[in-house]
């Protein structure tokens, strides 16, 4: 893996029968799951015919056991794979790439750069049980990671959890709590500037409140 924050998605990905790489660059995550037998075959794809050459020769050591499409989002070609990974793209562009997907699969890994709120709402709304729902650092930057399953069972989401991630609530680790602290100094100031300021005192309002928890 070619940095941290790859090699954080890379340990998300579980053993698959057949591994999706939707928006897959360079083809860094294919090559792995292949080379460490992770994944018996895969579907990589990419919207850049550029970006897939590139990928194609990263791969050409398993190529008997991967295929390249040149597509926009999730296609019939990804029909086989029983994992998809969409990772580093905004919120809204996974979600629409999910919604319009003709085939989706038991497993998805979804890393957005942001609007991780809707992302989540997506994935609850097209039948999936989100398993982990974190914040991690890499490179001294914040993001988010989503993984969802189809067939499992668990409680629904509160509106709370939507917008900060359940597990980040449960656990309230340092990454997240200084987030948190961040946004909250970035509130204070704006919402001293605004005239209407309802919406920002009832944000602030929330963090101080998680923020609280997360010291008793």
């Amino acid at each position: 893996m070619k940095t941290q924050r790859q090699r954080v998605i890379y340990d998300y990905l579980t053993p698959c029968a057949c591994f999706g790489d939707v928006g897959c660059d360079h083809g860094v995550f294919t090559y792995e799951m292949l080379a460490s037998k992770k994944a018996q075959t895969a579907v990589y794809s990419d919207i850049s015919a550029a970006c897939l050459q590139k990928a194609r020769v990263l791969t050409a050591p398993y190529a008997a056991r991967a295929t390249g499409v040149v597509c926009d989002g999730i296609t019939e070609a990804h029909a086989p794979c029983d994992q998809v990974l969409i990772a580093g793209m905004g919120g809204m562009e996974i979600v629409k790439i999910l919604q319009n997907a003709p085939t989706l699969p038991t497993r998805l890994v979804l890393q957005p750069m942001k609007d991780a709120e809707s992302v989540r709402k997506a994935v609850v709304a097209l039948g999936y049980a989100v398993e982990k729902d974190t914040l991690f650092t890499a490179e001294g930057k914040y993001y988010y990671i989503v993984t969802a399953n189809k067939g499992q069972t668990l409680p629904p989401y509160s509106e709370r959890e939507y917008r900060y991630g359940r597990d980040n609530l449960r656990d309230l680790q340092a990454d997240f709590i200084h987030l948190l602290q961040v946004r909250r100094e970035e509130l204070t100031l704006a919402a001293a500037r605004a005239k209407e300021s309802a919406l920002l005192a009832a944000e602030l309002a929330e963090i101080e409140e998680i923020l609280q928890n997360g010291t008793h």
